[in-house]
């Protein structure tokens, strides 16, 4: 129930299903359903917190259910990384990186370490070191060229760096990954818009030559 709760999530970002709103009500669902049956259990606490980070756009929530998480399971490196990014949505740089690399020490070889790389990036970006967030981005796209998310964040890395050739070129690349992507899908949709974070980074993608 986690992991598919994890799915609809994934599926929701990518563009896969139907309405945002059902979508996350499927997710929540199989999260709760995961929390009924094991209420300690750190992997469902930690995707009810994805649930509630990316779809629900409750941080505040996501960071206690995270912390939940982790008070069971000192090693559960997931429950880590996605605390992390929760810290960078609200704007918290050093502590996201703090807690990203925790996750990348705790599961050095993961199967999924594109994803933690990319996490590493857009950690690195709120704690505006660009110059580590295009290395992680990079490093990223060369086990996974298709999670968008990655493209994003080295896009943004490049222009906060006013490296706009570079951004422009990487620019090109995610808009073949994700055609439909704007700048005002980015803020509809960035739990990081209160921070102030978001914003800041939709006129970085603006700049590059994001579509609005």
């Amino acid at each position: 129930y986690a992991w598919m709760s994890k799915w609809y999530v994934l599926r929701a970002q990518q563009q896969l299903g139907g309405n945002q709103e059902d979508e996350a009500r499927r997710a929540l669902f199989f999260a709760n359903r995961a929390l009924d049956l094991a209420p300690n259990n750190a992997l469902a606490l930690t995707m009810s917190g994805l649930v509630h980070t990316n779809l629900l756009k409750d941080v505040a929530k996501a960071q206690s259910l995270y912390q939940a998480a982790i008070d069971v399971n000192p090693s559960e490196s997931l429950a880590w990384l996605l605390k992390g990014a929760s810290h960078a949505f609200s704007g918290e740089g050093a502590k996201a990186l703090e807690h990203v690399k925790r996750a990348q020490a705790l599961s050095p070889i993961d199967p999924l370490r594109y994803f933690y790389d990319s996490l590493h990036a857009s950690a690195a970006l709120t704690a505006g070191e660009y110059q580590e967030a295009c290395d992680f981005a990079q490093r990223s796209m060369r086990q996974n060229r298709m999670h968008a998310s990655t493209h994003r964040a080295l896009v943004i890395s490049f222009a906060m760096m006013n490296r706009m050739v570079e951004a422009q070129a990487a620019t090109k690349q995610l808009m073949l990954i994700d055609p439909e992507f704007t700048t005002t899908r980015f803020i509809e949709r960035s739990p990081g818009i209160p921070s102030g974070t978001g914003l800041l980074f939709a006129d970085a993608l603006r700049r590059a030559g994001v579509p609005t």
